[in-house]
């Protein structure tokens, strides 16, 4: 086997630096990608080449050639590092290694690519399509077609042609719906088209529409190994994505390898995240931190454990878990926290006057709600003068709130009201239907519109520079 010389070393001092996400919409990947050293996968007009391995196996030199066969650029990565292709300045996608396996000697590489505006403010009509350009940043991309086959005021039902098969989904307004594409039976490009409804109407939809930035569907594994695949029997190697997801502090993530049973718990997060290892009776088996864009390999147990991102403002991190095929991860289950308030523009009024009820709804908790639906009720005395907002939502994400839902009322007679309470039904994560309120109502006031006159009176019959009254109001 070869071994890096001490040149390459030094070069990793001056090269090494991990990638860091853009403030774009995010970014496509083909993952998992399997190479022994020496092989090489195809993607574009680029050979991704495992080159060369340290003695110690945790740093492999990665080289991407041209078609032509001459060499485009090369790095040496440590996991969880990536290579920028062609360059640092411009790049079209990144290799990332994600992971080394110095046990059956190969390595688990992701090609990434940023997601890129390929047309905004696309305007489709109810019934209408939109064909994707023939080119995009000068590489032929397959022939995909977006129909909208329905339009409301808040959403759109579209449905997406790809050359393989039809896809239909449901996009409200202010989210996206992201497309993979199929690459080989083993492997996808996902997200490979990517759509954010701007804005819907009864008759039409406005669509951004994006695309990676290498947006070739060129794929092909090496020959002469097993490159791109994963073994085909059960084995004790961390090669399988079994988690890809969020963990909160405190929580723990419960992991059957093949009838063993492990928990992994989160400890404390931060650029530094910290966990803890557990067996089936909750004995601490290995306490270890891993740092952001790295990962960890366990000795106690096939798990490697990679840290993608964290917030410390929710005490979450996003995590990726890597075990043996065959590997069952229980679901976490979260349950959410719906509170619903309601104010209004005044107590009191006068019957000529209007009322403005405002609703804010927010899930303060760390489970998602579902199917939420607001319920406000017109109280004795008034009548509905107009409404704002959407009454119900497919799903209420954790930390997050609907828009303020506002609507008139006008009083149709003078008296003392109660409004409210408002009540909010959704369904937690086990499925179970739940319901809360806005509690005690408000009492509302709206009084007549008294009408005033005012009449003088000269007193003993004569006027002068004053008029005296004779004690009457």
């Amino acid at each position: 086997m070869k071994k890096l010389p001490l040149i390459m070393m030094g070069l990793l001092i001056f090269s090494l630096v991990p990638y860091v996400e853009s403030a774009s919409v995010g970014k496509a990947s083909i993952d998992q990608v399997m190479l022994s050293l020496g092989e090489s996968v195809t993607f574009g007009d680029y050979k991704i080449q495992f080159a060369d391995i340290d003695q110690a196996w945790t740093q492999a030199l990665i080289k991407v050639y041209a078609k032509d066969g001459s060499l485009v650029t090369s790095k040496v990565l440590p996991t969880g590092y990536s290579l920028s292709v062609p360059d640092n300045d411009n790049p079209l996608f990144y290799v990332r290694l994600a992971w080394i396996l110095r046990s059956n000697q190969k390595i688990l590489i992701s090609l990434e690519s940023e997601l890129e505006l390929v047309e905004g403010d696309v305007q489709i009509n109810k019934n209408d399509a939109y064909n994707l350009p023939y080119k995009f940043n000068d590489v032929v991309i397959p022939a995909i077609k977006v129909k909208v086959t329905n339009t409301y005021e808040n959403k759109a039902n579209v449905r997406i042609v790809l050359p393989y098969e039809t896809i239909t989904a449901t996009i409200f307004e202010g989210d996206h719906y992201a497309v993979p594409y199929k690459l080989t039976s083993d492997f996808q490009y996902f997200p490979y088209l990517y759509l954010y409804l701007k804005n819907a109407t009864t008759s039409y939809a406005v669509f951004d529409v994006y695309l990676p930035k290498y947006p070739t569907t060129v794929f092909q594994l090496g020959e002469g190994g097993a490159g791109g695949t994963t073994p085909s029997a059960p084995g004790a190697e961390p090669t399988e994505l079994v988690y890809n997801d969020i963990m909160y502090e405190g929580e723990n993530l419960i992991i059957d390898i093949n009838g063993t049973e492990y928990a992994l718990g989160l400890n404390t997060v931060g650029y530094y995240s910290s966990f803890t290892l557990f067996d089936k009776d909750n004995n601490p088996l290995k306490s270890f931190e891993v740092k952001k864009g790295t990962g960890y390999e366990l000795s106690e147990a096939p798990l490697v454990v990679e840290l993608i991102n964290y917030e410390s403002e929710y005490k979450r991190a996003y995590l990726r878990v890597y075990a043996p095929r065959g590997t069952e991860v229980a679901p976490i289950v979260r349950d959410p926290k719906i509170e619903v308030s309601v104010s209004t523009s005044s107590t009191e009024l006068l019957l000529n006057d209007e009322l403005l009820v405002f609703i804010n709804v927010e899930n303060s908790g760390r489970g998602r709600a579902d199917n939420v639906n607001v319920v406000a009720s017109i109280p004795t005395g008034f009548e509905l003068g107009s409404e704002i907002g959407t009454w119900s939502l497919d799903t209420l994400n954790p930390f997050t709130e609907m828009p303020v839902l506002v609507y008139l009322l006008k009083p149709t007679q003078v008296g003392k009201y109660e409004l409210g309470p408002v009540v909010v039904k959704y369904y937690d994560e086990r499925g179970i239907e739940r319901e809360v309120d806005s509690g005690n109502p408000l009492s509302i006031t709206v009084y007549a519109i008294p009408k005033l006159s005012v009449t003088g009176e000269a007193f003993n019959g004569t006027w002068g520079t004053y008029v005296h009254t004779q004690e009457k109001t």
